[in-house]
């Protein structure tokens, strides 16, 4: 079986309209957090360094907070069938 790895990387946040009823973002202000899960090809130095500074995230996960958008993109790449390396 063949192991998949990733890590997350809090990339910013995105403005959506006051009043957003999108269940992502925070209602008042319109503005989410955005983690992104970056896939590894591995553990070693060279593929984690690969993961760090890529552009090109698997999938990027929204939410309302910082840490709500980093609990919710540890979730989403286990469902992805990737093993957890750590949080950037």
């Amino acid at each position: 079986m063949t192991h998949k790895f990733a890590i997350t990387r809090y990339t910013g946040t995105d403005r959506h309209e006051q009043g957003c009823d999108c269940g992502q973002c925070e209602p008042l202000t319109g503005r989410c957090s955005v983690v992104g899960i970056f896939a590894a090809e591995g553990t070693d130095d060279e593929s984690m360094e690969n993961a760090v500074l890529s552009d090109d995230p698997v999938e990027r996960v929204f939410a309302s907070s910082p840490n709500a958008a980093r609990e919710a993109a540890k979730a989403r790449l286990l469902e992805l069938g990737y093993e957890f390396l750590g949080d950037i």
